[in-house]
């Protein structure tokens, strides 16, 4: 890739912003926008509709991404610095990205988030096309080298385990929240129900810190624990790490016809579930895009190039 410029964050927001707040922008008052930031005129004109362009096909992407989520059962926080982590919305039901825990200063202060730039729409286009990248090499490696004898490199996550979860939920219970929207009385608290009764609880915390903002009250006690929970909630998931994969037909050190057919379906299941990242929903994922400051993405360019 060779670039002719760079456009900060803030520029590209500010191009998505003049997109919709004027019906009578024109690609010369894009371009206007970027035009600091490049060399040519021509140039900050064709990168001003590109970023409106791309804006417009990563809403689509995030949209499905996030239906798709809504489908299974995914618990919030993922593996990118807190960057759109999942939660469920109380009143819709639908599945969104996690609002952001308040950010403090050194000395534990909390600070306006009003004078940091926010770049929701920039860094969720950004988002969107780097994961689509890192599941696309995830993909191509994965195929690529199952013919060798597997060896690509992956990013991968485990689900929470149960434990976890009912010890989350019931932390939550003992704070005065309530699940009897998710289960009735005669219900256990167990792998069936942990489920909805988590997505329930989340949607309840992100109700109490909503309410808070909405009517712009002073932190209160109730606030400064949901956003605890809602933090601990994050931490129940497993951690994310790099696996090396092994090819599906020879799994355990077996060949296919050496293998009955029940015990390779196991095999394959598992070597299945050891690939998929949980929190992105993917069943293969790497990390490709930041060759410059990860080395597992250097081994990824490495193996794609070869």
């Amino acid at each position: 890739m060779r670039s002719r410029g760079k456009i900060p964050y803030e520029v590209a927001q500010q191009v998505l912003e003049e997109e919709q707040r004027s019906q009578h922008s024109t690609p010369e008052s894009l371009g206007d926008i970027c035009a600091p930031e490049l060399q040519d005129k021509d140039d900050a004109v064709a990168v001003g509709q590109a970023i409106c362009a791309l804006q417009k096909l990563a809403a689509q992407m995030r949209a499905r991404r996030l239906a798709a989520c809504a489908n299974e059962f995914i618990m919030p926080g993922d593996d990118r610095n807190g960057d759109g982590m999942f939660c469920v919305d109380r009143e819709t039901g639908h599945v969104r990205a996690r609002e952001c825990l308040p950010r403090r200063t050194d000395s534990g202060e909390s600070v306006d988030q009003s004078s940091f730039f926010d770049g929701q729409e920039s860094h969720q286009l950004v988002e969107e096309f780097m994961l689509l990248a890192n599941r696309l090499v995830a993909q191509k490696l994965e195929g690529a080298l199952e013919t060798v004898g597997g060896g690509a490199v992956l990013r991968a996550q485990l689900p929470p385990s149960q434990a976890r979860l009912k010890s989350w939920c019931e932390l939550c219970l003992e704070h005065g929240y309530s699940d009897q929207r998710s289960r009735s009385d005669d219900e256990l608290l167990d792998v069936n129900t942990i489920p909805r009764v988590v997505c329930d609880l989340i949607g309840q915390l992100q109700a109490t810190r909503r309410q808070q903002r909405q009517q712009r009250l002073e932190p209160e006690e109730s606030v400064a624990v949901a956003e605890a929970l809602q933090w601990i909630a994050t931490r129940s998931n497993t951690a994310a790490k790099y696996v090396y994969t092994s090819a599906l037909g020879t799994l355990a050190g077996v060949e296919p016809s050496q293998s009955d057919d029940q015990n390779a379906d196991t095999a394959l299941a598992a070597e299945l579930e050891t690939r998929r990242h949980y929190s992105l929903n993917c069943s293969a994922y790497t990390h490709f895009t930041s060759p410059i400051r990860r080395y597992a993405d250097l081994i990824v360019h490495r193996q794609l190039r070869a």
